[in-house]
This record gives C-alpha cells, sequence and structure tokens, in this order.
C-alpha cells in the first residue's frame, strides 16, 4: 500500500482538513476496502472528524484511544522514569498497526500529532515515526508566502535528520480577501516550490458559510 504520513507544522494547521481530502480522493479513486486510516500518536483520546467520517463511508480507521501512542498526562515523566517502556516500543506498535492496516490496500494515510518535534522526548516524534513507517510526508502550514515557506522548510529540515522525504505542502486556511489572498499568494507560491524538490500540492480556503460570514461582518 501506498503510505502518506499528514504532519503540522504547528498543532492545529489542518492536518485532520488535509487527512480527509486524500481519503475521500482515495476512497473515490479504489473504494473504501481499499483505503485505511491510522492516527499513529494522539494528546487526544476522544473520536474526532475523522473517525467519524471513516465510519459514515465503512474506512477501516485506527484513531482515539486505539492509538499505537498515546501521550496521557504524565507520559513524559513515567518515559523518563523508565515505567513506559522504551521507544522502540512503541515505535514497533505503530509499524504493527500500520503494516496490518495496509495489507491487501492501497492507500495508507498516517496522522501526525502536533508539530513535528512532538514527542521528541521520548523518541517517538513525528520525524520518529514517520522514519519506521517508511512514510513519505505531506506538510500542513499556516497560508501566506514567506512564513510559510519558512515553515515547510523548518518542518522539511526536522524530518530530514531522520532521512524521511518531505514530498510536498499543503497550505491551510487562506484568507479570503486582502494581500494575502489565496487568490494573490498563489503566483508567488508557485515560482518558489517550481524552483523547490517539493510540490505546493493545494491551498485551502474557508467553507463557503466562513465567506459568507466574513462577508456579512465586513
Amino acid at each position: 500500500a501506498t503510505r502518506l504520513f499528514v504532519a503540522g507544522s504547528a498543532s492545529h494547521a489542518g492536518k485532520s482538513t488535509v487527512c480527509l481530502g486524500v481519503l475521500e480522493a482515495a476512497v473515490e479513486r479504489y473504494g473504501a476496502d481499499a483505503v485505511a486510516y491510522c492516527k499513529a500518536a494522539t494528546q487526544d483520546e476522544r473520536p474526532d472528524a475523522v473517525a467519524r467520517w471513516c465510519a459514515a463511508r465503512g474506512v477501516e480507521c485506527v484513531s482515539g484511544a486505539d492509538c499505537p501512542i498515546v501521550y496521557y498526562a504524565g507520559f513524559t515523566r513515567a518515559f523518563l522514569d523508565g515505567g513506559a517502556y522504551a521507544s522502540e516500543d512503541w515505535l514497533d506498535r505503530a509499524a504493527a498497526t500500520v503494516a496490518r492496516l495496509a495489507d491487501g490496500r492501497r492507500v495508507v494515510v498516517i496522522d501526525g500529532v502536533g508539530y513535528p518535534a512532538v514527542g521528541s522526548v521520548c523518541g517517538t516524534s513525528n520525524a520518529d515515526v514517520a522514519a519506521r513507517l517508511k512514510a513519505p510526508v505531506c506538510v500542513v502550514c499556516k497560508s501566506g508566502v514567506g512564513g510559510a515557506i519558512d515553515e515547510v522548510n523548518f518542518a522539511a529540515a526536522f524530518f530530514a535528520a531522520r532521512d524521511v522525504p518531505v514530498l510536498g505542502c499543503v497550505l491551510n486556511k487562506a484568507a479570503t480577501t486582502g494581500f494575502y489572498a489565496a487568490t494573490q499568494i498563489l503566483a508567488p507560491l508557485r515560482a518558489y516550490f517550481n524552483k523547490s524538490r517539493r510540490a505546493l500540492y493545494g491551498v485551502v480556503r474557508p467553507p463557503a458559510s466562513k465567506i459568507e460570514d466574513d462577508a456579512r461582518s465586513g
């Protein structure tokens, strides 16, 4: 199966939004039985929007309390005290889960947690996990031009330290009007990424309801 690790440059960058988009496209192309989703590590065991979508579409999903790595309150202290298994044990759990999901399927989407270095103190950062899973990365970051490019390059450097390739990026939460509107930033972004080894996969605009609210408030 093709594996894709979706990582955020920061917490709440929009990883779930991008995962949903990739999953929807994969299901349309291959069918629900050929696609799976895994939240490899989490800080929140509650069901989320991706898990609900997977349940509705019949896509096998591992998330919430079933995640291979759950950063519960006190996890870091327990790890440093030697009471939370070793790094390799957690990475092995993630690898076994993804291997099971990948068996007989075409696509497995793996969702990161927080920003790239989350879990680094335990040897289970997003880069450590992606390296163990042999999964290339798509970085999700806030929309913009210079700042967005900087975030992508900063994240890519962290993953490169674990020999994990970053294929490209998606910019999320683009402005609807003004200097940083999606229509205004695409040209300079394409100018940069056309010369880069990484792809710009897209700029995500707000949903129509948000645009309408902004128009009314303006």
